[in-house]
């Protein structure tokens, strides 16, 4: 099996973007390099399969043939890095919370994590 290097930071941001909107992240098995995509240029690259746009930018063009790699060409050298679901990074904080031993830190991570906005205020309490 040939070793992969891969930017584990990458990765990592990738699944904690957990408000990704239009945008997708997938690991290259090849070369361990991290592509973001758009759904805009999975769009073009799904209009024709054999055709690229002359109108749109070189960037651009780049980007819907890697698309077109990724969907139809070689669908297999790519994973798609799923978002870790929120309520896990939630449960995370939770168990450190409990693991800390001094209390008034402790009871001031348990007032963070109450309501909306729990992982910005402990962040911040951090």
């Amino acid at each position: 099996m040939k070793k992969l290097k891969a930017d584990l930071e990458m990765i990592t941001n990738a699944m904690e973007d957990v408000a990704r909107m239009d945008m997708d992240y997938y690991l290259d098995k090849e070369t361990g390099e991290v592509i973001i995509t758009s759904e805009e240029i999975f769009g073009y690259a799904e209009e024709d399969e054999d055709k690229i746009r002359e109108d749109l930018p070189n960037w651009q063009k780049e980007d819907i043939k890697l698309a077109k790699d990724i969907l139809f060409k070689n669908p297999d050298r790519y994973i798609c890095i799923p978002e870790r679901p929120s309520y896990e990074g939630y449960n995370l904080m939770v168990e450190f919370a409990e693991k800390v031993e001094e209390e008034l830190l402790r009871e001031k991570l348990y007032i963070a994590l109450d309501g909306k906005g729990a992982f910005r205020r402990f962040k911040n309490v951090i």
